[in-house]
């Protein structure tokens, strides 16, 4: 057979082809080289900067001597570095080099694109100068100031212009779907950064909105569309393979167009902006999945039958590696924008996870792809260490539609931004407009907005909120944050500072939590002093070390330990800024009020006066040291082992709740040396309320003798009535209760929400047949209906939190005298009553009151009283496992003998004594004493939420499904028994990790593992041959069959089980 010979025409036009291609390199080689060079040098400063970054989380004191060093600083420089040098000129310059090849026409304007190159480095040198020396915009993704961004968009606009010229002058009639890409892209940007830099246009929660539409949108509708263009150009020109589906990339590409700019709103969840904008963002989140499951699929059927070329290539590696982070990202994104997970992952580093993952999983890796197949051709010479190449991806891996019009692109470009614009920007600037300014909020005073810049030039914004949300998204109400904040309380504010992390707590009412001066200035100069394991940065340049002060200084009194020998800290003007205005001076209070008695020292007079440096008084309970203030002390009393006998007078009428926490939290966090927990304004208010002495005798009287509950009639919502000691201990649950009534909105909705946490964390715990919550009406309005739509309100579940109503009269107080609760009438039809968690046995005793403010403790008080009951569980459940283990060992051999019994009833006994072994070892409280717990905190930490747990659990599953696994373990005594071992111990981390999942992730776990139990079923019953040596294949059939049905029926059990919950969670 003759070789087959290529015709003169031919090889005249492969030729010239190759003439033009060359030509087209030649044209594209230099600006290629200039924009390329330039992203690896901000690629280089910003990985820098973000690793600094990184050592400060860890080691706060990390340089901390200079301003400029700080992490608000050179995390601001890390991110503008990365999304402002490295990403547009990586994208830039790959662009530059592929325009010419997809239209078949040299590069046209490559002077321009360089100009613009450096008027772009040029603005990003200065921006990130400024951000260096404080001068910043405030905004996430837009610190830089907005005069430099100038600069910035006439480089863009520049940088562009060869991409109009060349398409204007193209030779290829048909766009291939990487020139939409980047033709979208370089579209989108300039707008993007236009409206996002629009000076004194965007105010308060609006400018939060577009902040977010912007951070959202540079990252999927510039960085993402150039990286998918590069990964549909150098996938299939790598392997020699057209894309698999054409029509697939268009879908993947009016997807993203589509859904993704409108993206960004479910950053602000719970937060004060319309909840409108935040669902549909949530829909479109969701709605990604289309677009980038089309590229997944696509990529997947490209590379097909040519996988194994990523053995040779890995140029390769980094393109098919970065799309497939595109997935997880996109995925990662969509789900957490769920507000079920959203109210888990929101202010933490999950969310900055997020960002990384898809700028430098997906975007610098496809990057690094495209950088390695192009250079050697602009350069003419191929990489002199090709192995360095392979470590280096190593060490980082840890029909309707034709697309051949440019107008149609425009058009498309043009239609899908001004929809997102119109949902993210204009729509609730016009509605957020209107808004006017909380009551009593008044303008900023020159003093406030000195201190709102230094927090702006310091990046406080990057560890801190200012947006407690509302009270069914997040517990910042009980973590004594205050209410939901709404727009009008941001009516002056721009930059809007709500922040999008809580590395530390929410600061928007701190000034009033927290008055003291001396505590503020104290913790900006040293925050361990007064929160030990705090990773906040100190600030020592905002302070001076004299030997002495001078008159008008402000000395900084710090414990004991943190004081700097021989030397006095003097505040400076920037720290003093940062204070809130009207904040009370604690040890001025002190020396004016107190010092004559106890001494300036607070050393006290000796038989007199007891001392506060070092009292037990003073540092224990921080409530009896308020009551004390509060209400004076009379009597002998001990302090550090000596008696004392006077009299104090109170002090509640000389000082409002301001000043007396600032004196409390001077006594506690700075006289002497003192080093206690601070209190808050909320705490001192609450103290106020309370009388101690009646209160803690109730208290102690119920801890020592538990009271019987009275048998009276209780109306229930559904109707009807019951006996309330019938309502108890019908089905054997401990109860907390609490009194309220459903009109009021202050205390019983503070209790309210605190309910809501307990019920969270007794269905996560997996303790609602053991534990509930009942609420109980004193008021004689409340009637069953009231309770239904209060219920409906507080988002009770039926099954955990319960509610009725007293019936009126005589039972009613009887009611009242069984728990201690005084009721007392108010003006305007309200009542006064004391607050607190009554824990109720089965019997039914109260058997311990807890002060509201504290539902964890009610909540550890309930499960103490179901130790006693759960030792003998324990003792059950232990000799079950013990049981089923020594049933799997009796019958070793004749289990083994065939797979199907193997697989289908020795391996599950093993894993069910490993789950009955966890379930007793928990009943018996085995992890819960001090040694224990810090034993295991790095596993408590690790497995938080039952994720990795439950994804070990898979793996290990896994294994015990391959074929050679159950070929080991019946001639290898070490492999058998480790499959004793190695299955209990999944049994118990199984059960330990379930108890703590969310629910989504017992739905990840559960679809993951029944796919892969059903597919290796499948392989078992399909397979012509025998997969095991020592295993018959009929029996292999069988086993196959099994695990088929097993993946079948344990899900759909599961889920009735659940039904409740699963239906619940998909109607949120």
């Amino acid at each position: 057979m003759g070789r087959k010979t290529i015709s003169a025409e031919d090889r005249q036009a492969l030729s010239l082809e190759l003439a033009e291609r060359v030509e087209a390199d030649r044209s594209s080689a230099k600006v290629t080289f200039i924009l390329l060079a330039c992203s690896v040098f901000w690629l280089i400063f910003a990985s820098t900067a973000g690793l600094i970054s990184s050592i400060k989380l860890h080691d706060p004191e990390f340089l901390t001597q200079h301003a400029w060093m700080t992490f608000g600083r050179m995390r601001t420089l890390h991110l503008n570095g990365v999304a402002y040098g490295w990403a547009p000129m990586a994208a830039f310059g790959v662009a530059m080099w592929m325009l010419p090849r997809l239209l078949k026409t040299p590069l046209i304007g490559a002077r321009y694109a360089i100009t613009g190159g450096i008027l772009w480095n040029i603005g990003l040198a200065i921006g990130l100068t400024c951000i260096a020396m404080g001068i910043t915009d405030g905004m996430e993704w837009l610190e830089m100031p907005w005069q430099v961004d100038i600069l910035m968009v006439i480089g863009g606009a520049l940088a562009a212009l060869p991409l109009v010229f060349t398409l204007q002058n193209r030779r290829a009639h048909h766009l291939y779907v990487s020139v939409w890409y980047m033709g979208a892209a370089l579209f989108w940007f300039p707008i993007l950064f236009l409206v996002g830099n629009l000076p004194a246009v965007h105010v308060g929660v609006e400018q939060a909105t577009m902040n977010w539409w912007f951070g959202h949108n540079v990252l999927g509708l510039f960085y993402t569309p150039m990286a998918l263009a590069s990964v549909y150009y150098f996938l299939p020109k790598i392997i020699g393979q057209p894309i698999s589906s054409y029509n697939l990339s268009l879908v993947g590409f009016w997807g993203l167009a589509f859904f993704y700019g409108q993206v960004g709103g479910h950053h602000l969840v719970g937060g004060p902006v319309p909840q409108w904008m935040v669902t549909l963002s949530i829909v479109q989140s969701m709605m990604m999945i289309i677009p980038v499951l089309a590229f997944s699929i696509n990529q997947h059927y490209t590379m097909k039958g040519h996988f194994r070329t990523l053995i040779h290539s890995p140029t390769l590696r980094f393109i098919v590696l970065g799309g497939m982070m595109y997935t997880v990202s996109s995925i990662q994104g969509s789900f957490e924008a769920l507000r079920s997970i959203n109210t888990i992952t929101h202010f933490t580093h999950f969310t900055v996870a997020h960002a990384h993952i898809g700028l430098y999983g997906f975007f610098t890796i496809v990057m690094f792809g495209a950088i390695y197949y192009v250079m050697p051709r602009v350069m003419s010479w191929e990489w002199p260490y090709p192995k360095l190449i392979s470590l280096h991806f190593w060490l980082v891996w840890r029909h309707d539609l034709v697309m051949e019009s440019e107008y149609k692109l425009l058009g498309g470009a043009m239609v899908t931004l001004a929809l997102a614009t119109s949902a993210l920007v204009v729509v609730p600037y016009l509605q957020v407009k209107k808004v006017e300014p909380s009551p009593g909020l008044k303008p900023y005073t020159e003093v406030e907005l000195r201190g709102r810049q230094q927090y702006i030039d310091m990046g406080c914004v990057y560890c801190h909120s200012q947006q407690p949300r509302s009270q069914n998204q997040a517990p910042d109400f009980q973590r004594g944050w205050g209410r939901a904040s709404v727009a009008g309380d941001y009516f002056y504010d721009t930059p809007h500072l709500l922040g999008t992390m809580r590395t530390g707590p929410d600061l928007l009412n701190i000034g009033a939590r927290q008055p003291s001066v001396d505590w503020h200035l104290g913790h900006l100069y040293q925050p361990r002093a007064y929160t030990p394991g705090s990773n906040m940065p100190s600030y020592p340049f905002m302070f001076e070390l004299k030997d002495k002060a001078e008159d008008g200084d402000k000395v900084v009194n710090l414990p004991g330990d943190f004081a700097p020998e021989g030397k006095v800290v003097v505040a400076k003007q920037e720290a003093l800024d940062l204070l809130p205005e009207g904040a009370v001076d604690g040890q001025q209070l002190f020396v004016a009020q107190c010092a004559a008695c106890h001494q300036a020292t607070g050393a006290g007079v000796p038989g007199v006066f007891p001392p506060l440096v070092g009292s037990e008084w003073v540092l224990r309970k921080p409530e009896v040291l308020v009551q004390i203030i509060l209400h004076g002390i009379t009597g002998e009393i001990t302090v550090k082992g000596n008696k004392y006998n006077g009299a104090m007078p109170e002090f509640r009428e000389k000082f409002n709740d301001e000043e007396m926490t600032a004196v409390v939290n001077y006594l506690r966090t700075e006289l002497g040396g003192n080093s206690a927990d601070p209190v808050d304004v909320a705490f001192v208010k609450a103290e106020r309320f309370s009388a101690l002495t009646a209160e803690t005798a109730r208290r102690n009287d119920v801890a020592a003798s538990p009271r019987l509950i009275s048998d009276v009639e209780v109306l229930l919502p559904a109707g009807g009535s019951t006996q309330l000691s019938t309502l108890l201990q019908n089905d054997g649950r401990i109860t907390i209760v609490n009194f309220i009534y459903t009109r009021c909105v202050t205390l019983c909705l503070a209790m309210g929400s605190e309910y809501q946490q307990l019920q969270k964390a007794i269905v996560e715990e997996g303790l609602q047949d053991r534990i509930r919550l009942l609420s109980i009406s004193f008021d004689p309005t409340d009637s069953p209906d009231h309770l239904r739509r209060y219920s409906k309100t507080m988002k009770a579940n039926p099954d955990v939190w319960q509610f009725v109503t007293m019936m009126p009269g005589e039972q009613r107080q009887r009611v009242l005298d069984d728990f201690g609760i005084v009721v007392i009438p108010a003006p305007f039809d309200e009542y006064e009553h004391n607050a607190a968690y009554h824990v109720v046995s089965s019997e039914p005793r109260l058997g311990r009151i807890v002060d509201y403010g504290e539902p964890m403790l009610a909540l550890a008080y309930a499960k103490r009283a179901l130790e006693d009951l759960d030792k003998k569980g324990a003792i059950a459940l232990a000799l079950l496992a013990a049981l089923l283990f020594a049933a799997a060992a009796f019958w070793d051999r004749p289990l083994t003998a065939s797979m199907s019994l193997h697989m289908l009833v020795h391996i599950p006994l093993l894993v069910l004594s490993g789950i009955t072994l966890q379930l007793a070892l928990r009943y018996q409280g085995v992890g819960r004493s001090a040694a224990m717990q810090a034993l295991l905190r790095p596993y408590y930490a690790l497995n938080e939420y039952g994720l990795p747990g439950l994804i070990m659990v898979s793996f290990a599953a896994a294994y015990w499904m391959v074929p050679k696994a159950l070929d080991d373990v019946l001639v290898s005594p070490p492999m058998a028994t480790a499959k004793y071992i190695g299955l209990v111990l999944m049994g118990m981390l199984f059960m330990e990790s379930w108890r703590r999942a969310h629910l989504v992730f017992r739905l990840f776990f559960f679809g993951n593992f029944s796919w892969m139990m059903a597919i290796v079923g499948l392989l078992y019953y399909d397979n012509p041959v025998r997969l095991c040596n020592f295993y018959l294949q009929s029996d292999q059939e069988i086993a196959g069959i099994g695990l088929v049905i097993m993946a079948c029926v344990l899900p759909l059990l599961w889920l009735l089980s659940e039904s409740k919950a699963v239906i619940a969670f998909l109607r949120q």
